[in-house]
């Protein structure tokens, strides 16, 4: 997504930034994204603002354990997909 000839402007910056505070974005758009935070103060501390807020959102989730079975019926479910060509990625038993 950025290269030394294309680098991403604010405008693509800001539209990743959620995602990049996240922590979800893919390889290449999150290398993009760093490399304009490096040279960008304004949207450095825009990102840096979204993480807090991400980072204070998950503390407000409360502790509990997933429902019992929970692990082995994603697990059915994620390999039964894998079955049937869907997106998901196969699992290795």
């Amino acid at each position: 997504m950025d290269d030394p000839a294309h680098p991403l402007t604010c405008q693509q910056c800001r539209e990743l930034a959620a995602e990049l505070a996240l922590n979800v974005l893919s390889g290449r758009e999150r290398v993009g994204a760093l490399a304009h935070l490096d040279r960008c103060a304004g949207c450095r501390d825009m990102v840096c603002a979204l993480t807090v807020t991400a980072d204070r959102l998950v503390e407000l989730l409360p502790d509990a354990d997933p429902p019992a079975g929970f692990e082995q019926r994603a697990t059915t479910a994620v390999r039964a997909a894998a079955r049937r060509g869907s997106r998901a990625t196969p699992l290795r038993d």
